[in-house]
């Protein structure tokens, strides 16, 4: 909800995108709504609740993947297309390692990420970013007051 209320316009989220969600559980149904009926929505996290399941049960363009973000691997059968975008919401390096790994997997030339990284240093994350997964980072903004030490890196993915 912080990145849609701070930067709606750097979104560029349309119907019939495709969409991975790493880590990230909230505005699930808003992005299926969003992409409609021709779009999809991956949703990877490790502990689902079953709350979640039930929400989302009834959406055909919606499959959450209740999978370790950091081996897609395990997951990549069920992940049926290359993504437009990519959502994450990560605490580290260890974090930034598992976007990566989805970048790698997942991700198609262009694909645009938008990630939120709570860390107090923000050159290291902007170079983990550019430097070892594929990341030209466009926008950096800060998200307080909503996140306090987080911050919003938003970009396009150069492999």
């Amino acid at each position: 909800a912080a990145i849609i209320t701070t930067k709606m316009s750097k979104l560029p989220l349309l119907a019939g995108n495709k969409i991975m969600m790493i880590g990230v559980l909230q505005d699930t149904v808003h992005l299926s709504d969003i992409v409609q009926k021709h779009g999809f929505v991956y949703c990877v996290k490790s502990g689902l609740p079953l709350s979640m399941h039930k929400n989302l049960a009834k959406r055909s363009n919606v499959a959450l993947i209740d999978e370790d973000s950091r081996y897609p691997e395990r997951y990549k059968k069920e992940v049926k297309y290359q993504v437009d975008t990519i959502i994450a919401d990560i605490d580290d390096t260890n974090g930034i390692d598992s976007f990566g790994a989805n970048v790698r997997q997942f991700s198609k030339p262009h694909t645009r990420f938008f990630v939120v990284i709570r860390s107090s240093d923000e050159q290291k994350m902007k170079d983990e970013l550019t430097n070892r997964h594929y990341c030209n980072i466009e926008d950096v903004l800060s998200l307080t007051p909503f996140d306090e030490d987080h911050k919003l890196f938003m970009g396009t993915i150069t492999k």
